[in-house]
């Protein structure tokens, strides 16, 4: 059909290392989140007990540090020049 738009193919590689930065991006929406959530825990006649509060942000915290651990080391193993498709060159003898 002449009237549709031509798909863009993008290299796995490049967007795969999109895809993992906008995870990175998200990370600090996450912790905010992750950060208030105790604000609506707990009712006026039963309040959330501070304790409880305290390592539930601890343990958030820790999992947004391994969470970005985790991203980081994924965005380091992937290539940051995509792959070529090219047939090997007549001078590359290994090629």
């Amino acid at each position: 059909m002449a009237g549709l738009p031509k798909t863009v193919f993008l290299q796995r590689d490049t967007y795969r290392r999109r895809r993992i930065g906008d995870a990175i991006k998200l990370l600090p929406i996450a912790g905010i989140v992750l950060f208030f959530m105790p604000l609506l825990l707990g009712t006026p006649e039963q309040p959330a007990q501070t304790s409880s509060l305290g390592l539930f942000i601890f343990f958030s915290w820790f999992a947004l540090i391994g969470m970005s651990i985790l991203l980081v080391a994924l965005i380091n193993r992937t290539p940051t020049t995509p792959r070529e498709t090219e047939k090997p060159s007549a001078e590359d003898p290994l090629g």
